[in-house]
C-alpha cells in the first residue's frame, strides 16, 4: 500500500510544549544520528501513550495488520537535514510524524515531487518505504518532531 496522510490539528500546542519538555529534560538520553538528536521514548510513557494510540489507530484505518516498531522525540538544530532515502526495511508499512513546533525556517519533509511544511500539531502518515522523503535543511531554530515507524504486527 502506498500512502501519504496529512491532519492538522491533531495534537494541541499544550500537548506539544510537554513533549518538547520532555526532551529538554532527558537530553543526557539523547543520541547524535545523522545530524539530528533523537530522544527513544517507550510508547508507555504516560506523556506520550494517548498521542501514540491516535495515530496508531489512525495508522491501523489503513493498514490493521501494524505494530509500533520505534518511537522518538527529534531535535533537528540550526543547520541539520537528512538526505533522500526510502527506508529499507522490509517490514516497514508507515511512518508518522506529529510536527511539535513551526517557529522555524526551513526543515520541510520532502518528497520527490512535493513537500510538508510543519504546522504544529500536524500529523503526517506515510509509507516509508515506497516514498523517497527527506528533511530539508534547517536555516533558523529548532525543529522538533514526535516520530514513529510501524511494521508488519507478524515480525
Amino acid at each position: 500500500m502506498s500512502l501519504i496522510y496529512l491532519e492538522d490539528g491533531f495534537i494541541t500546542e499544550s500537548q506539544s510544549m510537554s513533549i518538547i519538555k520532555h526532551y529538554k529534560d532527558n537530553l543526557n538520553l539523547t543520541y547524535k544520528h545523522y545530524l539530528s538528536h533523537p530522544l527513544t521514548i517507550d510508547s508507555d510513557n504516560l506523556l506520550v501513550k494517548d498521542i501514540v494510540n491516535k495515530i496508531t489507530d489512525k495508522c491501523k484505518k489503513f493498514d490493521d495488520n501494524i505494530k509500533l516498531q520505534n518511537l522518538e522525540i527529534v531535535e533537528w538544530p540550526f543547520n541539520s537535514w537528512m538526505d533522500p532515502h526510502v527506508d529499507d526495511n522490509l517490514n516497514d508499512v508507515f511512518a508518522s510524524i506529529v510536527y511539535l513546533n513551526d517557529n522555524f525556517f526551513g526543515g520541510q519533509t520532502a518528497f520527490d515531487n512535493f513537500q510538508i511544511d510543519a504546522k504544529l500539531g500536524r500529523l503526517l502518515i506515510f509509507s516509508n518505504r515506497h516514498y523517497r522523503h527527506s528533511v530539508r535543511r534547517v536555516k533558523f531554530n529548532t525543529r522538533y518532531t514526535l516520530a514513529a515507524w510501524y511494521v508488519q504486527s507478524g515480525v
